[in-house]
């Protein structure tokens, strides 16, 4: 037997608060009437607990909703079987709001006005909102409020390829939003174009509103030599993105590439030098043309496993067996009381090592050495420097 409040509990978790089923009931994809089994009572059960009998009539009769009741007669030996309450029928929304407590109630007003709201302002059904359920629901009202004044602002390639998404000449509103809410705001946009069939060419909110992306994977850059900052009003350490470092060749004709960035801070003044450090497994900039234009460059990075590994991708990206120094075996042997532990090994590709590199791995890989890594900032300084002068002038 299901009482009233389990009914209605059951109501609540399936179709209410289940918010994915909600709004399919509000767009018709589950379709009503919604019919719940109230689980009749047989003789056997009646003669076993009379009084949860009783209490299963008296509750269902006292029940607010009596057109939501579907009745029937059953045919007891003991009892009075006439017009026994069978199902709880809700024939559409109206019956399931009915049923909804008045927060419920009030919470789906809430959704519903924005999706109306959001239907005016775009000439769409309002159904199409529906599905953005995840992002408009728990949307506060004065995020959403800024989303009213800001969609009717928007159009493809606002920012001209030339602005950050913060510069956008919008109105009413800071651009800080637009930042914070990215995924919202791509969603109605690819909603709207949906319901328009058409599909929007950009695949992302930054290439359709035309704004440079956000600058990320920032990498260090340090001009070695005094004469290459001259050039640059005396400044000689720069922080410059992934994507700027590759366009754009640094100058001078010497380059080395550092792994970490306290290492960068390692390096004496060079000749005619630059040092891009701080890369870590940030490489992919290594894809351009300029790193085989003829200078010379050189890798340094950690004695381990991952500084192989990021060694070897340094190579892939840029097409060329770049020479690494300092990460030989001999160091290794010279340096074993200041090996650490590597807990999680990396698998660097061969192909892109040497076979001297490919011995140096090996050997860390031994359990009997003292470690397995080695990092640059432990190596002596005088052999940085050492290292250093077979490749670039020191100055």
């Amino acid at each position: 037997m299901i009482l009233p409040r389990e009914a209605l509990e059951r109501i609540a978790r399936n179709e209410i608060l289940n918010r994915g089923n909600l709004v399919k009931r509000l767009t018709g994809e589950r379709p009503f009437p919604l019919e719940i089994s109230l689980q009749v009572p047989t003789q056997k059960e009646i003669v076993a607990d009379i009084g949860a009998y009783r209490d299963f009539i008296r509750l269902w009769r006292e029940f607010r909703f009596q057109e939501l009741l579907r009745r029937r007669n059953v045919e007891y030996r003991t009892v009075n079987g006439e017009n026994v309450p069978a199902r709880l029928v809700l024939r559409d929304w109206d019956d399931l709001m009915k049923v909804a407590s008045d927060r419920q109630r009030r919470e789906i007003q809430v959704f519903r006005r924005r999706t109306e709201k959001l239907g005016e302002l775009s000439g769409c059904d309002s159904a199409v909102f529906c599905r953005l359920w995840r992002d408009l629901w728990d949307l506060p009202e004065e995020d959403f409020r800024y989303l009213c004044i800001l969609y009717p602002q928007l159009r493809p390639s606002l920012g001209q390829g030339r602005f950050f998404i913060r510069a956008l000449d919008v109105s009413g509103i800071d651009t800080k939003y637009i930042e914070n809410h990215e995924t919202l705001i791509w969603n109605v946009i690819r909603a709207v174009a949906a319901f328009q069939g058409q599909s929007p060419e950009a695949a992302s909110l930054y290439d359709y509103l035309g704004v440079l992306p956000k600058p990320a994977n920032f990498i260090f850059m340090r001009l070695m030599d005094p004469a290459l900052a001259s050039g640059m009003h005396g400044y000689t350490l720069f922080r410059v993105t992934a994507e700027e470092l590759r366009r754009n060749p640094p100058p001078g004709h010497g380059l080395i590439v550092v792994e970490n960035e306290q290492s960068g801070y390692m390096l004496p003044p060079l000749r005619d030098t630059v040092a891009i450090f701080g890369t870590g497994k940030n490489l992919e900039w290594a894809r351009n043309s300029w790193i085989r234009d003829g200078r010379r460059t050189v890798y340094w990075g950690d004695v381990d496993s991952w500084g192989f590994q990021m060694l070897a991708e340094f190579r892939r990206n840029c097409g060329m067996m770049v020479p690494s120094i300092l990460m030989h075996a001999d160091l290794l042997k010279s340096h074993a009381a200041k090996m650490a532990v590597e807990r999680m090994a990396a698998v660097p590709d061969g192909d892109w090592l040497t076979p001297e590199e490919k011995g140096t791995l090996k050997m860390l890989a031994d359990p009997e050495f003292p470690g397995n890594r080695l990092e640059q900032e432990k190596i002596d300084q005088q052999l940085v420097r050492g290292e250093l002068g077979k490749y670039f002038e020191l100055l």
